[in-house]
């Protein structure tokens, strides 16, 4: 499971050396190519997740639906980077093997509860964040190309692996 803490905490840390070369103006900014919404919402939309987690893991059950929409995330750089460090942190402390349930909203308010894990929960935590990111670099790509991200922010790591397979080839 180390795996899983090594990609979440690489993830945080992409994140942050974003954050690290964005001002205030540009993060939380609305965007054409993002549909009015800004580098800063996805970010937040992001983070918001890890929080939940961390927030709901010990009571046994994680609702995303029932997550605090916390604005300052997306507005505030400093605030945003003390919250993912205090999450890399945080991580190293988390056992894998927790079982948990997670609660979605389908139809009526009362939802349905689906058995899971902490590890499988990182592990959708990983993609949704890649997914948005993703998102992220084609705003920043057009929007401000004096920002400087790896080649693998963004991409899925089966898509790197199989790039990797494809140069030995």
């Amino acid at each position: 499971m180390t795996k899983l803490y090594a990609t979440t905490r690489e993830i945080i840390a992409q994140l942050q050396r974003l954050l690290n070369q964005m001002e205030t103006a540009s993060y939380s900014g609305g965007l054409p190519i993002l549909q009015g919404s800004s580098v800063g919402q996805h970010l937040r939309h992001v983070i918001e997740f890890y929080v939940c987690l961390s927030r709901q893991m010990d009571g046994g059950i994680v609702n995303y639906d029932d997550r605090e929409r916390n604005h300052k995330l997306e507005n505030d750089l400093d605030y945003t980077r003390q919250i993912l460090s205090e999450l890399s942190d945080e991580i190293a402390g988390w056992h894998t093997d927790q079982p948990l349930q997670l609660r979605a909203i389908y139809g009526d308010a009362t939802g349905i509860l689906a058995p899971t894990s902490l590890a499988r929960e990182l592990v959708y935590l990983i993609e949704h964040a890649v997914h948005h990111m993703a998102i992220v670099k084609m705003a920043v790509a057009h929007h401000f190309p004096h920002v400087a991200l790896p080649a693998s922010f963004g991409v899925a790591h089966s898509t790197l692996q199989h790039r990797e397979a494809e140069c030995v080839s």
